[in-house]
């Protein structure tokens, strides 16, 4: 079952990390398992991975939750557009 959050600039690290384990505690509550969060690649959610536990730099890519593995990713639509745009942006390709 997807999860969304949409959340918009000022919000910090650990505002989304309070989020989003609010959001797995109330899911728990109902037996309702997440096994993966998703985020795009925005420095505030690669601080809010690192903040849950996450080290992409030591290749973990998930956080302990009662016991249990919930793994992190990047949103891979998400990135081919920041790369295509970085592309356009410095001139590697024309559009």
């Amino acid at each position: 079952m997807p999860v969304l959050f949409y959340l918009s600039r000022g919000v910090t690290a650990d505002q989304q990390k309070t989020l989003i384990m609010a959001a797995i505690n109330a899911l728990q509550e109902q037996s309702i398992h997440v096994q993966l969060v998703t985020f795009a690649g925005a420095a505030t959610n690669m601080s809010t991975a690192k903040n849950i536990g996450c080290d992409y730099e030591q290749n973990v890519y998930y956080f302990e939750y009662k016991a249990r593995q919930i793994f992190v990713t990047l949103d891979a639509c998400h990135m081919l557009k920041v790369i295509r745009f970085d592309f356009l942006k410095f001139s590697v390709v024309n559009e």
